[in-house]
């Protein structure tokens, strides 16, 4: 958000702060409340299927 910001001086100064920035952002990601996966595990998903039936699929998993 921070890169979004309106006030171009409450934006990251320059590529080695975001970069920074970035950095300490993905060490924190190591941890195991990350690792949690976003969709359910894909292996039961029909490979050859229409969207709709691929969007069914989803919709039955969420």
């Amino acid at each position: 958000m921070k890169l979004l910001e309106k006030q171009p001086e409450t934006r990251y100064p320059d590529t080695q702060a975001l970069l920074q920035a970035l950095w300490t952002a993905g060490k924190e990601r190591t941890s195991a409340a990350w690792k949690v996966p976003l969709i359910a595990s894909t292996a039961e998903a029909p490979v050859e299927a229409t969207v709709e039936e691929k969007e069914a699929w989803l919709a039955r998993r969420q």
